[in-house]
């Protein structure tokens, strides 16, 4: 395999990734959306029909679990986490390298962990059949299904985040060999 279609097929993977994230983003704004309007019901039905939506607030804190997990890729992808720029600013080329070669194989390794036993835990839930009992009866697994959705996600950004500065690294090292040719006898 050589250089070219390695990149190509990192670009095709990056791409279909890039679309899931879409999508995840997407559900995530539906989430907020309904968040709004169940918050809206639950606070016209209290102030001015004296009836209060015992529901209302459990539905937001679930649907808010659903908007940090499935937005957190894409957001991700976009590089809108947190930074210490000032620390990173200070680096050379090298050495920044060799940071986000640390910081992505450790965020690689604790989302894979993370996805696992959270897939592992919510299919438990849903073999058993879990309920939160609390004023309505939810399916425990529903409210635990974006956990390992958006943890796999971030995985695989991660991986990618990987494969992109390794590309680099071999696309410095051709174009290093290609400036410093020594001269055959």
């Amino acid at each position: 395999m050589n250089g070219r279609t390695s990149h190509k097929g990192l670009l095709y993977i990056k791409k279909i990734l890039s679309r899931c994230e879409f999508v995840l983003l997407v559900l995530s704004c539906i989430s907020v959306f309904i968040m709004v309007i169940i918050m809206t019901y639950g606070v016209i039905g209290r102030q001015f029909f004296n009836s209060s939506v015992l529901w209302a607030t459990e539905a937001s804190t679930f649907l808010m679990v659903y908007l940090t997990f499935l937005s957190m890729p894409w957001i991700l992808q976009i590089g809108g986490h947190v930074k210490i720029d000032i620390f990173v600013a200070s680096l050379s080329r090298k050495k920044l390298k060799f940071l986000n070669i640390l910081v992505y194989t450790l965020c690689t390794i604790a989302m894979a962990i993370f996805f696992w036993y959270s897939l592992n835990i919510t299919i438990d839930s849903f073999q058993r059949g879990t309920v939160l009992l609390d004023s309505v009866s939810w399916p425990e697994y529903l409210l635990m299904l974006p956990i390992p959705v958006g943890s796999f996600f971030l995985t695989v950004r991660f991986i990618l985040f990987l494969l992109e500065i390794f590309y680099e690294f071999d696309k410095d090292k051709e174009k290093l060999n290609k400036e410093v040719e020594i001269p055959k006898k």
